[in-house]
C-alpha cells in the first residue's frame, strides 16, 4: 500500500514549479501572451491573446488555493480568470470577482518535453486552448478538451514568465 504523503506528494510535483508570484503567460505556439482587453475592469469580459506589451493587463498573479489548485488574478483589474457556469467546449474564459468556486480554480500540469504548461480547469477538467492555431491579436482564449501528451497540442500549452 503507497503512504498517502507520497500520493499527495506525487499529485502536486507536475505544478510544485510554479510559485504565487506574477507572470506573463505566453502560449508556446503563438507565441502571443494572456490578455484582458485594455485593461477593462468589468466582471465577464473575455481572455484574449495579444502581442507582450508587458502592461499589467497582461500580468497574472498566481493564488495557491491548496497542493493542486491555483487562482489566477488579473494584476490591472484584481479580477479572477474563471470559467463561464456552463460545461460547453469552445467556451471564452473569463474574468469575474472572487467567489471561491471551483469555477475559478487552475491546475497546472507541466509538459517534461517543453517546460510548458497545461492550464486545466477545476470545474470541467478543460484545458486553456487557442482555437484552431490561431496567431492573431485578439483571439479569445477557450476551454477545450485536455489533449494528451504525444498529440499536437502546443495551442493548449503556456510558458510562465516570472515578473520581478
Amino acid at each position: 500500500m503507497i503512504p498517502l504523503f507520497l500520493i499527495l506528494f506525487l499529485l502536486c510535483l507536475n505544478s510544485i514549479a510554479l510559485d504565487p508570484n506574477i507572470y506573463i503567460i505566453e502560449n508556446k505556439h503563438s507565441h502571443k501572451v494572456l490578455d484582458i482587453p485594455g485593461g477593462n475592469p468589468t466582471p465577464g469580459v473575455g481572455l484574449q491573446q495579444y502581442t507582450r506589451n508587458n502592461w499589467l493587463n497582461q500580468q497574472f498573479q498566481l493564488e495557491r488555493k491548496n497542493y493542486k489548485y491555483f487562482y489566477i488574478k488579473n494584476v490591472d483589474t484584481q479580477l479572477y480568470l474563471q470559467t463561464p457556469s456552463y460545461r460547453d467546449d469552445k467556451t471564452q474564459i473569463i474574468q469575474n470577482n472572487k467567489l471561491n468556486s471551483r469555477q475559478q480554480l487552475w491546475r497546472m500540469e507541466m509538459d517534461d518535453a517543453s517546460g510548458c504548461y497545461q492550464i486545466i480547469s477545476a470545474f470541467n477538467n478543460q484545458a486553456m486552448d487557442i482555437p484552431f492555431f490561431e496567431e492573431g491579436d485578439g483571439v479569445p482564449v477557450n476551454l477545450f478538451p485536455a489533449k494528451q501528451p504525444g498529440t499536437k497540442r502546443d495551442n493548449q500549452l503556456f510558458k510562465f514568465h516570472r515578473v520581478n
